[in-house]
């Protein structure tokens, strides 16, 4: 079972609005058409009527996140294929490595979703964990 947090740690943000937005806060997710079966469903009475429609699968691909947010996989479990910045993906999983990726469904041309890397953008930092603390660099004051 997929857990949950309030952070997100993705966003599927559409490149054509027929497609719907998604805030990703579960450690994993399935998109495509079966209702039942996937978080976000692609199926909508503007997706039915595009040219794109019938080349989605019931369940068209899985992007699930590792490592509390270091680690994004994608992974394609469609009979077409999806493309990550115009690559061909098919029945493969793949590390998502940039902030940002290009994701079309089954055919190249139809670009769905500018996926977005979220880590680290809410997160309160921790700054003993990140910095060393030194001596008093300087006092004072400008007036």
């Amino acid at each position: 079972m997929a857990s949950y947090s309030s952070i997100p740690w993705g966003y599927l943000e559409p490149i054509n609005n027929i497609y719907p937005r998604g805030i990703l806060t579960k450690s994993s997710y399935t998109i495509g058409r079966h209702p039942n079966e996937c978080d976000i469903i692609l199926d909508s009475k503007e997706l039915r009527q595009h040219e794109y429609f019938i080349h989605l699968s019931s369940k068209h691909f899985i992007i699930e996140c590792l490592d509390n947010g270091r680690s994004i996989f994608f992974r394609d479990v469609s009979r077409n294929g999806c493309y990550i910045d115009g690559e061909l993906i098919h029945h493969s999983k793949i590390l998502l490595q940039n902030s940002e990726h290009i994701i079309s469904l089954a055919l190249k041309e139809n670009r769905a979703y500018k996926f977005i890397h979220l880590s680290g953008l809410f997160d309160v930092i921790n700054l003993d964990e990140r910095y060393l603390k030194a001596n008093l660099l300087g006092s004072g004051s400008f007036a």
